[in-house]
């Protein structure tokens, strides 16, 4: 028993004394001094300094148009000062220059006229939705041929002509464009009559898309398409080799320069759109891009709230969409997925997006919308101007909440 007590305390013993050589080890040598992780000194300062600029990327200049891109246009309708002033409030956080663009009003006669423009054009819905290529050929006399080819779908002779080399003539004017000249052109209408006003509704799609298949045209639907292909000529017209395009309800990562200055280099060199915000998507279906983890080829997406679009992709579209069969026959974003989808542009995507759609108040377009499947992001550009304007009391109200 006694003997077990002499070990016991031998142990406790050779402990403390153990500790106390520690201890003096420590206390006595600088070369062992304790410093608390979250001590800060000037080496600190100069080795996170250093360590922040490693990338080549890390060295490059800021740019307003976000390095990648020669403008970045907002489509905004001029009543909605309150978008504006939130797109302005980014642009000033960011250091960014935007150019606004008066998007087109749906209660203009200008889409108005365009929409009868695409009753005139298409004197009936095709019931199939096939692809033009997969549309049979029945001998004219029989009944097949008013089922099938009452409204027979062609792409425009001007695009046939462009197709292999996009760049290669001026976009000139053709197709649907003479729908929208201002001023009109004279002699086309006079040998394109319009027939009486049809009040009766149309349907969108002539081809591909199964999704709007038998969903009316609207105005609003007419009026989105020609904002954003007036941006598209514009471009063109200003001979720029990248634009990027956002609506006026966006919100943005507040690293979205850094980001696409790292995804730019794996961009392939005939690209045409980069989806750089999208909804009811699925891009996680395709595999990244070597060089980039967050840019894959374009899997599925609609919303056209913010994309990059090259010199070339713009010249695509712009012929794509005005052969007057599919000129303004759905949805924008849709028309631009269904291009993708028919390997007739080359669009990517970025998953995560970088921008989304804030989805706060009414849209002009689609009017109520549900906020359930709205996206989110990392560092919100938004919430950070917020933050800031609410200083720190708001904050902490906002982080305690």
């Amino acid at each position: 028993m006694l003997e077990r007590v002499g070990k016991r305390r031998a142990a406790i013993i050779a402990i403390v004394v153990g500790l106390l050589y520690i201890v003096s080890v420590l206390s006595s040598s600088d070369d062992h001094q304790w410093y608390p992780y979250s001590s800060s000194t000037d080496n600190d300062a100069l080795y996170r300094a250093q360590i922040a600029s490693v990338r080549p990327t890390d060295k490059l200049p800021h740019s307003k148009t976000l390095g990648v891109a020669d403008s970045i246009y907002v489509v905004s309708l001029a009543r909605r000062t309150d978008r504006q002033e939130l797109m302005r409030s980014i642009a000033r956080a960011l250091d960014l220059q935007f150019t606004f663009i008066d998007a087109t009003d749906f209660r203009s006669a200008r889409v108005a006229k365009i929409m009868e423009r695409v009753k005139w054009q298409r004197p009936r819905i095709d019931e199939y939705d096939a692809r033009p290529e997969d549309w049979p050929t029945p001998d004219a006399n029989s009944s097949d041929h008013l089922i099938y080819h009452a409204f027979p779908f062609a792409w425009s002779q001007d695009l046939i002509e462009n197709y292999a080399d996009p760049l290669q003539n001026p976009i000139g004017i053709s197709g649907a464009d003479y729908w929208t000249l201002d001023p009109p052109d004279t002699a086309w209408e006079a040998e394109h009559p319009l027939p009486p006003k049809d009040d009766n509704k149309i349907m969108t799609t002539v081809v591909l898309n199964h999704q709007y298949k038998r969903v009316p045209l609207t105005l609003p639907m007419i009026s989105c398409w020609d904002s954003h292909a007036r941006i598209w000529r514009q471009m063109i017209e200003k001979g720029e080799s990248v634009a990027i395009v956002l609506e006026d309800d966006v919100d943005m990562e507040f690293d979205i320069e850094a980001q696409l200055r790292t995804m730019w280099p794996a961009l392939p060199p005939d690209w045409d759109i980069v989806m750089l915000g999208h909804c009811w998507s699925e891009e996680y279906r395709s595999a990244p891009l070597p060089g980039s983890s967050k840019l894959r080829l374009m899997h599925h997406t609609l919303c056209t709230h913010a994309y990059a679009v090259s010199r070339r992709g713009a010249m695509q579209l712009i012929r794509h969409l005005r052969s007057p069969d599919i000129a303004y026959s759905r949805p924008i974003d849709h028309a631009m997925k269904d291009l993708a989808q028919m390997h007739r542009v080359k669009t990517l995507s970025v998953y995560p997006q970088v921008v989304i759609q804030t989805k706060d108040g009414k849209s002009d377009i689609v009017g109520n919308r549900n906020n359930d499947w709205k996206e989110q992001l990392v560092d919100s550009t938004l919430e950070r101007i917020r933050l800031l304007s609410n200083g720190t009391e708001g904050y902490l109200k906002e982080i305690v909440t």
